[in-house]
C-alpha cells in the first residue's frame, strides 16, 4: 500500500473550507486523483459544482484560431486546461486544428517489439493513440519500452491510482499515451475486429522472434518443462492461427489449453529461449 504524501487532516480542513478536488490538490501539491480516491474511501460527497467560466472566452479562443494557434498555445496562454478547452470545441463544434497526419517511422526492431506488446498488455485507442500501462511491480520494463519507443512517439505519462473497495488499498499502474500517428492507425486497422483485438493474418506477417520475447515479457512466465504465454483475450480462430504460425515459421510446438493459455511444448523449450533471450529485459 502506498505511503500517503499529504497530510489528511489538511485536506479535510479545505474540503470542509468548501474546496474541490482541484483545488485541495493544488494546496497539497498532489492530484486531484489523490484527493477523489481519498474522499470516496471516507465517503465525503463531491463538493464541485461544474460552471464552465471560458465560455465568456469563446469569441477570443475562435480568434486565436483563425490565427492558426495551435490547442496547447491557445490553452497556456489562456490559462486553462486543455480539456476545458476541448470540451468547447466539441459543444460548439469548433475544429480541431492542432492534429496534422504523420507517421512514427518505426524502425524494424520498435514496429516488431511494438507488435508483440500489442499481442500483450498494449492497445491502441478508437482515436489512433497507442497505450502502455504496467503495474508498478513492472516499472522498469514500463521505462524500458516507453525508451525504446520514445524517440519516434511522444507520451504523455501519468500515474493511475484506484482505490480496491474489498481492501480499501490504493493501487498504481503506469500508463502512457500517444499522440496519433498514422502507421498506427493502420496497425490498430490490422489489430482490431469489430472492436476486438484478434491476431490476423496482417499483424503476423510483421511477428518475428523480437515479437515473440515482447509478447513473453507482457504475458508469459516459464514453466519445469516449458514455457506459456496467456492469450485469454483471443477468440479460439486466433490462437489457433497463431499456432500455425509458430510452428511453420519459428519451428516451435505449442498446446492450446481450455483457459486460452498457450504452452511451449518441452521439444520446443530449448529454441524458444534461444530465440527470445537476446530480448529479454
Amino acid at each position: 500500500m502506498r505511503k500517503l504524501t499529504y497530510n489528511p487532516e489538511k485536506l479535510e480542513e479545505l474540503y470542509y473550507q468548501g474546496m474541490n478536488d482541484n483545488e485541495i490538490a493544488r494546496k497539497l501539491n498532489c492530484k486531484a486523483s489523490v484527493v477523489q480516491v481519498y474522499r470516496k474511501k471516507h465517503n465525503l460527497p463531491s463538493v464541485f459544482n461544474y460552471e464552465c467560466k471560458i465560455e465568456s472566452r469563446l469569441e477570443e479562443i475562435k480568434l486565436l484560431k483563425k490565427q492558426g494557434m495551435g490547442n496547447r498555445k491557445i490553452a497556456n496562454l489562456l490559462n486553462i486546461s486543455r480539456s476545458s478547452l476541448m470540451y468547447l470545441f466539441r459543444k460548439y463544434n469548433l475544429d480541431n486544428i492542432e492534429y496534422i497526419p504523420k507517421n512514427s517511422n518505426l524502425n524494424y526492431f520498435q514496429k516488431s517489439a511494438l507488435i508483440g506488446s500489442l499481442l500483450g498488455d498494449s492497445s491502441i485507442s478508437k482515436k489512433g493513440t497507442l497505450n502502455i500501462g504496467h503495474g508498478l511491480k513492472q516499472e522498469e520494463y514500463y521505462n524500458h519500452k516507453i525508451q525504446l519507443f520514445s524517440s519516434n512517439i511522444k507520451f504523455l505519462e501519468y500515474r493511475r491510482e484506484r482505490l480496491d473497495k474489498r481492501t480499501n488499498n490504493i493501487y498504481i499502474s503506469l500508463q502512457a499515451y500517444s499522440l496519433r500517428y498514422e502507421d498506427i492507425v493502420q496497425l490498430r486497422e490490422a489489430l482490431y475486429v469489430n472492436g476486438k483485438k484478434e491476431i490476423s493474418d496482417e499483424i503476423l506477417k510483421g511477428f518475428n522472434e523480437i515479437s515473440l520475447a515482447y509478447l513473453f515479457m507482457d504475458d508469459g512466465n516459464y514453466e519445469k518443462y516449458g514455457a506459456k504465454i496467456a492469450l485469454c483475450d483471443f477468440s479460439t480462430e486466433s490462437i489457433v492461427r497463431f499456432q500455425k504460425f509458430l510452428l511453420e515459421n519459428l519451428r516451435i510446438e505449442i498446446t492450446i489449453h481450455k483457459d486460452k493459455t498457450v504452452y511451449v511444448r518441452a521439444n520446443s523449450k530449448e529454441l524458444f529461449i534461444n530465440l527470445i533471450s537476446p530480448y529479454i529485459i
